[in-house]
């Protein structure tokens, strides 16, 4: 066994040797690849390029007179032009990357702030190399609309659309708040009237539903609050069935009309929450002289008054007979 063993280590050398030849051969190529890499990288970076650097904003030195009712985005994206390493310095040196702008600084026309490109080149000027350029920066134009503080309450109004569950009914949207606070400009400020909700749908509902919603936004109008609660109140349907008096209308004077019979069937619809509130006295049942025909021996029982809330009202029996006594 022993020399069985001795045998096979010429075997297991040349192995080795092999192994190591090509683990050598392999780092080889690595550290031409890795010098290839940088090689490249450092001629690109000696050529002119274009990268777009991202910037937080920050508007400075606003007066406390002065509400800003525009968005003003967190952040900024700069194209910048120039060498590589000229902006890859600029980017290693400025980690932070943030944009300070003064607003007393900004040319103000109809309460209306404009950034312009010429404006963002002159503040990223402050901060950049001078063989790096600012080719673009979105958003340019960035608009602000300000107001000095003239505010007034508008009522909300709810654009949302509900559709309920199977045997379920919608009692009524409760808003709160029902008014919000509106900052605009002038120009805009007086053409506002009502103040919408975002146009959410909700389907299938079959529970009272708390949610909240945002506020239809407006270029140059701030809302305070931005957003309202909005409760939509869904319930339970149950039938109902009462017997309310049939009356007779527009009948001549000294004749009587008298019905058979003289009580009909309402039957209806209604939440489980109102189950208890709905009375008889609150429908009224008719029929009228004037439709009553010799030739017909009844005569249409029509609804004139129901509640509401309630629905899906059917009459039993729609048509009963009559005699008109002198």
């Amino acid at each position: 066994m022993s020399k069985g063993i001795l045998g096979r280590v010429p075997n297991l050398m040349a192995d080795l040797i092999k192994l190591v030849r090509r683990s050598h051969e392999f780092w080889i190529f690595m550290a031409f690849l890795v010098v290839s890499i940088l090689f490249w990288c450092a001629q690109t970076l000696k050529e002119s390029t274009t990268f777009d650097v991202e910037y937080k904003l920050s508007i400075d030195n606003i007066p406390n007179s002065v509400i800003l009712t525009s968005e003003i985005p967190s952040t900024v994206t700069v194209s910048l032009s120039g060498k590589g390493f000229s902006i890859l310095g600029q980017l290693m040196r400025n980690k932070r990357r943030i944009v300070h702008i003064d607003f007393l600084s900004l040319p103000q026309v109809n309460e209306c702030v404009n950034i312009d490109l010429n404006t963002w080149r002159k503040v990223l000027a402050k901060v950049l190399p001078n063989e790096v350029t600012v080719v673009n920066v979105n958003p340019s134009p960035l608009e602000l609309y300000i107001s000095k503080g003239k505010h007034k309450q508008l009522p909300v109004i709810c654009a949302t659309k509900v559709a309920t569950a199977k045997d379920h009914v919608l009692l009524g949207i409760n808003l709160n708040p029902q008014y919000v606070n509106v900052y605009a400009p002038d120009v805009i400020f007086d053409t506002l009237t009502s103040v919408y909700t975002e146009g959410r749908i909700f389907n299938n509902v079959e529970d009272t539903l708390d949610v909240s919603v945002a506020l239809q936004k407006i270029t140059g109008v701030k809302f305070v609050p931005d957003s309202v609660s909005i409760q939509l109140c869904v319930d339970l349907l149950a039938t109902r069935t009462m017997q309310v008096p049939i009356i007779t209308e527009n009948v001549p004077s000294g004749k009587i009309v008298r019905t058979f019979p003289t009580m009909a069937e309402v039957t209806f619809s209604v939440s489980t929450a109102l189950y208890n509130t709905i009375k008889s006295s609150d429908f009224v049942v008719a029929v009228d002289y004037q439709s009553l025909s010799s030739l017909d021996a009844k005569c249409k029982v029509i609804l004139r008054k129901k509640p509401q809330v309630v629905s899906s009202v059917e009459i039993n029996p729609k048509q009963v007979e009559y005699l008109i006594e002198q």
